[in-house]
């Protein structure tokens, strides 16, 4: 067997060792991990609510003698916003606001004014005007404002009944009873579900005390009935000395006032239901307007 010469070792060792590096397979770099990106989904977009309409229900003539009940219409907006809130303003032709009112919902899709529209006897000319306004997350569609002119009221003519005094009785008002003349008298008329009634008589020359305002009242009174005074207060009508007296009739409630003019004649103005309701705003107007002989 032949050696190999010891001086010969060191490079074979080194052959052996480039041989074995030569042979290694080189090792693959790692490739990295890829993420897929989510794609992001559309945002879907929330489908409209359609507007709520809204509809102002008004006759189509208005006057002082038929109140009127406003009523608007917003079907759908109680269940939407249980929250909103509408309210209506009058305007009159001087465009000075003459009333206003919250509106109830009455749970059918309408809302209504608490109480009644009264419009004046006597309206400056031109046009009035009712707005409808809202507070509602809702969006409102529909007429907000209504014009209109209310048919003028005839007014009785007083003249002959006593001179210097103003009364604005209705010409659809009947006349029921009429006595006396321009010294002493007394008249009384019935409409709008009740009755007006005035006296005059000379009064005392001292000034009017609530003892003689109280007989002049109960005489004024028809008999076969009971009546109940209520209240009575001392008061200025139209700058004269005066006394209402609240009563009680069978029939319904009235209101009496008697006044002493610049004249010293005693005056009596009394309005009065005949079907147990309350004393209407027409009623009440009639007599808030009456102006005794020497009254502002």
């Amino acid at each position: 067997m032949n050696r190999i010469p010891r001086n010969l070792f060191p490079f074979l060792c080194v052959l052996l060792l480039v041989a074995c590096s030569a042979g290694d397979a080189p090792t693959p770099s790692s490739s990295p991990t890829v993420i897929p990106t989510p794609t992001a989904l559309p945002t879907p977009t929330p489908t409209p609510l359609p507007p709520i309409p809204l509809f102002i229900h008004w006759p189509p003539t208005v006057s002082a003698l038929r109140d009127v009940t406003i009523r608007v219409e917003a079907p759908g907006l109680a269940e939407r916003d249980p929250a909103a809130r509408l309210w209506v303003s009058i305007y009159d032709p001087l465009h000075h606001l003459w009333w206003m009112a919250s509106l109830e919902s009455d749970g059918e899709g309408g809302y209504i004014a608490p109480e009644p529209l009264h419009l004046p006897l006597v309206s400056p000319p031109g046009e009035w005007e009712l707005r409808v306004a809202f507070q509602t997350t809702a969006t409102i569609t529909g007429e907000r404002m209504v014009r209109f002119q209310p048919e003028p009221v005839p007014l009785r003519d007083l003249a002959g009944v006593r001179e210097g005094v103003y009364l604005p009785i209705p010409q659809s008002f009947s006349a029921v009873r009429a006595e006396g003349d321009q010294l002493a008298g007394w008249r009384t008329w019935i409409g709008a579900g009740g009755e007006v009634s005035l006296g005059w008589t000379p009064g005392p020359a001292e000034p009017l005390s609530q003892d003689t305002a109280l007989m002049l009242v109960e005489a004024a009174r028809s008999s076969g009935g009971t009546v109940e005074l209520k209240s009575v207060e001392s008061l200025r009508w139209a700058g004269l000395p005066a006394f209402r007296f609240v009563e009680q009739w069978s029939e319904g409630l009235a209101e009496t006032v008697v006044v002493q003019g610049s004249d010293r004649w005693l005056y009596l103005l009394r309005i009065r239901m005949l079907n147990g309701e309350p004393i209407p705003p027409l009623l009440r107007e009639i007599a808030d307007a009456f102006r005794p002989q020497g009254g502002g």
